[in-house]
């Protein structure tokens, strides 16, 4: 994520901005020790949504998520937007960026983005589907899913979309 946000264009962060992931724009986490990823799952309770901790548990809530990350919390479920047809021509385009790599991971699209310049509605795909696997999920060989292109739409309004429940969902 940090790599993909280096060097953004004014008219990038403006579109980060319009879009409600304004915290993005200078993401200031380069890495995270391998340690604390640990440290954290193993005191991640699912049943109670609770990192459980010497000093007390922390309830992991949409508005916590909200508050650490800045990001949307909208009136709409990712998954309740209507689903594009399979043969939506904004599919084979998007994956046309993709055409000389195997599988699409968190890498080849911040690769892609940190690649082109323009501020278009595949920017904005690329730039969610980045956000939606390095803060939701991939699958078990790190490819990307395509929740958010067979779900985001150019007429959608992306801040009205619920992005701290999503990951909540994800948790």
């Amino acid at each position: 994520m940090y790599d993909a946000m280096v060097g953004l264009t004014e008219m990038r962060k403006k579109s980060l901005k319009d879009i409600g992931f304004e915290r993005f724009i200078n993401f200031p986490i380069t890495e995270l020790p391998g340690a604390l990823l640990y440290y954290v799952v193993d005191k991640f309770h699912p049943p109670s949504m609770e990192l459980r901790l010497e000093k007390g548990s922390i309830k992991i809530t949409k508005q916590k998520i909200h508050d650490m990350l800045g990001v949307p919390m909208g009136n709409t479920k990712l998954e309740d937007l209507e689903q594009r047809d399979p043969d939506d021509p904004f599919i084979a385009e998007w994956e046309s960026q993709y055409s000389n790599v195997n599988k699409i991971t968190p890498a080849v699209i911040s690769t892609e983005i940190t690649s082109t310049f323009d501020v278009d509605f595949i920017f904005k795909i690329n730039f969610l589907t980045l956000f939606a696997s390095t803060m939701g999920k991939v699958d078990n060989g790190a490819k990307v899913y395509t929740i958010v292109l067979k779900h985001v739409k150019e007429n959608d309004v992306i801040s009205d979309i619920d992005w701290c429940g999503y990951i909540l969902e994800c948790l």
